[in-house]
């Protein structure tokens, strides 16, 4: 059986919609937080690894996905008033990244890698 990873890495970018996002850091757009993917239903911890600064467009990201516990969001509750010492507790949970993904602001997808294990 595919796992998570591979099904959202399997899923045509287009076609990956984030219907919710807990965002803990910001600068021009999301740094790091949790999101949800409508389908496959999953929940992913988020860090951005690269940025792209063009200078007529928009950033462009990477973000390395974590897979997370489905109730993650229920976990952390209202994202703006959750602790620091919450957030560094289901960060601690988390396995490494599974998942690279290339966005602007996280609002689509344009590209989904799977991290290799080589």
């Amino acid at each position: 059986m595919e796992d998570i990873a591979g099904r959202v890495a399997n899923t045509p970018p287009p076609d990956i919609r984030i219907d919710h996002v807990a965002v803990f850091d910001w600068y021009d757009g999301p740094l790091e937080g949790y999101l949800r993917i409508a389908d496959p239903a999953s929940c992913w911890y988020f860090k951005v690894i690269a940025v792209r600064r063009p200078d007529d467009d928009v950033d462009d990201r990477l973000y390395a996905l974590s897979a997370a516990p489905d109730d993650v969001l229920d976990q952390l509750g209202d994202p703006l008033s959750a602790t620091e010492e919450t957030w560094d507790r289901l960060k601690r949970a988390l396995p490494g990244p599974s998942l690279i993904v290339r966005s602007t602001s996280l609002n689509d997808v344009s590209a989904v890698w799977l991290v290799s294990d080589r």
